[in-house]
Protein backbone atom coordinates (compact mmCIF):
# COMPACT_ATOMS: atom_id res chain seq x y z
CA UNK A 1 0.00 0.00 0.00
CA UNK A 2 2.63 2.34 0.67
CA UNK A 3 4.57 1.84 -2.14
CA UNK A 4 1.51 2.83 -4.74
CA UNK A 5 1.89 6.71 -3.29
CA UNK A 6 5.64 6.70 -3.80
CA UNK A 7 5.15 5.92 -7.23
CA UNK A 8 2.55 8.10 -7.65
CA UNK A 9 4.30 10.88 -6.29
CA UNK A 10 8.01 10.21 -8.04
CA UNK A 11 6.06 9.95 -11.17
CA UNK A 12 4.04 13.40 -10.68
CA UNK A 13 7.90 14.74 -10.23
CA UNK A 14 8.55 13.25 -13.47
CA UNK A 15 5.76 14.30 -15.47
CA UNK A 16 6.89 18.22 -14.28
CA UNK A 17 10.59 18.24 -13.46
CA UNK A 18 11.86 17.09 -16.45
CA UNK A 19 10.31 19.44 -18.90
CA UNK A 20 11.51 22.10 -16.70
CA UNK A 21 14.99 21.05 -16.95
CA UNK A 22 14.51 20.59 -20.39
CA UNK A 23 12.90 24.14 -20.90
CA UNK A 24 15.84 25.30 -18.21
CA UNK A 25 18.79 23.76 -20.58
CA UNK A 26 16.54 25.38 -24.11
CA UNK A 27 16.76 28.34 -22.50
CA UNK A 28 20.50 28.46 -21.19
CA UNK A 29 21.24 27.35 -25.07
CA UNK A 30 19.67 30.09 -27.04
CA UNK A 31 21.22 32.34 -24.58
CA UNK A 32 24.56 31.16 -24.95
CA UNK A 33 23.66 30.87 -29.21
CA UNK A 34 26.00 33.61 -30.81
CA UNK A 35 26.88 33.36 -34.36
CA UNK A 36 30.06 36.14 -34.12
CA UNK A 37 30.92 36.67 -30.65
CA UNK A 38 33.26 39.79 -32.03
CA UNK A 39 31.25 41.35 -34.47
CA UNK A 40 28.51 41.70 -31.45
CA UNK A 41 31.35 42.99 -29.11
CA UNK A 42 32.43 45.26 -32.37
CA UNK A 43 28.55 46.50 -32.82
CA UNK A 44 28.05 47.47 -29.36
CA UNK A 45 30.76 49.42 -29.01
CA UNK A 46 30.28 51.53 -32.12
CA UNK A 47 26.98 52.22 -30.32
CA UNK A 48 28.95 53.47 -27.23
CA UNK A 49 31.08 55.49 -29.03
CA UNK A 50 28.15 57.08 -31.10
CA UNK A 51 25.85 58.44 -28.47
CA UNK A 52 27.37 57.67 -24.51
CA UNK A 53 24.06 60.12 -23.06
CA UNK A 54 26.48 62.21 -21.28
CA UNK A 55 24.95 65.39 -23.23
CA UNK A 56 20.99 64.08 -23.15
CA UNK A 57 20.39 67.26 -20.32
CA UNK A 58 22.15 70.33 -22.16
CA UNK A 59 18.87 71.96 -23.15
CA UNK A 60 18.76 72.21 -18.83
CA UNK A 61 21.98 74.42 -19.12
CA UNK A 62 21.70 78.14 -18.30
CA UNK A 63 20.04 80.35 -15.81
CA UNK A 64 16.06 80.37 -15.61
CA UNK A 65 13.77 81.95 -13.93
CA UNK A 66 11.49 80.13 -11.56
CA UNK A 67 7.88 80.34 -10.18
CA UNK A 68 7.35 77.92 -7.38
CA UNK A 69 4.46 77.51 -5.28
CA UNK A 70 4.94 75.52 -2.16
CA UNK A 71 1.78 74.11 0.37
CA UNK A 72 2.01 75.83 3.38
CA UNK A 73 0.63 72.75 5.77
CA UNK A 74 1.31 70.00 3.87
CA UNK A 75 -0.31 67.09 4.96
CA UNK A 76 -2.85 68.59 7.17
CA UNK A 77 -5.53 69.36 4.61
CA UNK A 78 -4.90 72.51 4.02
CA UNK A 79 -5.23 74.01 0.41
CA UNK A 80 -3.33 77.18 1.01
CA UNK A 81 -0.28 77.82 -0.87
CA UNK A 82 2.25 81.02 -1.74
CA UNK A 83 4.19 81.52 -4.60
CA UNK A 84 7.54 82.31 -5.17
CA UNK A 85 9.85 83.60 -7.61
CA UNK A 86 13.58 83.36 -8.22
CA UNK A 87 16.27 81.65 -10.01
CA UNK A 88 17.98 78.93 -11.42
CA UNK A 89 21.44 77.93 -12.60
CA UNK A 90 22.01 74.92 -13.84
CA UNK A 91 25.81 73.93 -15.69
CA UNK A 92 27.54 71.15 -16.33
CA UNK A 93 30.48 69.69 -14.77
CA UNK A 94 32.83 66.89 -14.98
CA UNK A 95 33.57 67.58 -18.78
CA UNK A 96 29.58 67.98 -19.10
CA UNK A 97 29.15 64.25 -17.58
CA UNK A 98 26.60 66.01 -14.74
CA UNK A 99 24.22 68.67 -14.93
CA UNK A 100 24.25 70.78 -11.14
CA UNK A 101 21.11 73.14 -10.11
CA UNK A 102 21.43 76.12 -7.89
CA UNK A 103 18.28 77.43 -7.14
CA UNK A 104 17.32 80.42 -5.14
CA UNK A 105 13.47 81.92 -4.68
CA UNK A 106 11.91 83.99 -2.13
CA UNK A 107 8.63 84.52 -1.33
CA UNK A 108 6.16 85.78 1.73
CA UNK A 109 7.35 83.13 3.96
CA UNK A 110 10.71 83.44 3.64
CA UNK A 111 13.84 82.42 1.29
CA UNK A 112 14.61 78.42 0.04
CA UNK A 113 17.95 77.62 -1.76
CA UNK A 114 18.40 74.27 -2.97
Amino acid sequence: MQAKPRNNAFRYCQSFLLPLALLFVAYLGAGMAQTNPEAAKAGSQTATAEHDGSHDFDFFVGTWKFHLKRRLRPLTGSNTWVDFEGIDVDRNILNGKVNIDELAVDGPTGHVEG
